[in-house]
């Protein structure tokens, strides 16, 4: 009901979750970036990522991605920029399939089969670029050339114009716990 969600509303502005703005509508406020934060910082595969995917990003100025699966999507857990001025849609929190994406691959290719076979029957393939490998016999053929290399390819698969490679990022299991990807223009490669 109205009121009931104005009451809502109302206290979590008073907590500074959203705020109210000059058109009465409501938006997201500074304690929920906060939490955001938080939530970041106890991610231990971020931290311990950190400093190499920084030293990569300074070295060779492309976009890098530290990702984590979540669900039938993977989520952008840290970022870091490229160095020129082609700037990707990606943000950390932002959510991208797993199908499309370097990072995706990467991480589903190193699935036990019960559990791929779980994700893979969620996943409905949809086209968002002229690229995207849209069914499931051809995504399963290019996870098993992803296993067998070790590493994923992105051909504007989930950005027109941007290529990506992925890797796996290992825990002591030695099981992918995240996953690494690069992105470059494809006016640098000529792909």
């Amino acid at each position: 009901h109205k009121t009931t969600v104005l009451r809502l509303l109302r206290t979590l502005a008073e907590q500074h979750f959203v705020f109210r703005d000059g058109s009465h509508r409501y938006h997201l406020g500074a304690r929920v970036h906060e939490l955001s934060s938080r939530g970041l910082e106890q991610r231990e595969v971020r931290a311990i990522a950190s400093p190499h995917l920084r030293e990569f990003n300074r070295a060779h100025g492309r976009t890098t991605h530290l990702s984590e699966l979540a669900g039938t999507e993977i989520v952008y857990i840290d970022k870091l920029e490229s160095h020129d001025h082609v700037r990707m849609a990606s943000r950390i929190g932002l959510c991208a399939p797993l199908h499309s994406t370097a990072a995706g691959k990467v991480l589903l290719a190193d699935l036990p089969r019960d559990e791929l076979d779980a994700v893979l029957a969620d996943l409905s393939f949809p086209r968002i670029t002229p690229n995207m490998i849209t069914d499931r016999a051809g995504f399963l053929a290019e996870l098993a050339t992803v296993r067998e290399q070790g590493w994923a390819h992105d051909r504007e698969e989930n950005e027109p114009s941007i290529n990506c490679i992925g890797a796996p990022v290992r825990g002591a299991s030695g099981r992918a716990v995240a996953a690494v990807s690069v992105s470059e223009p494809d006016i640098v490669t000529g792909y």
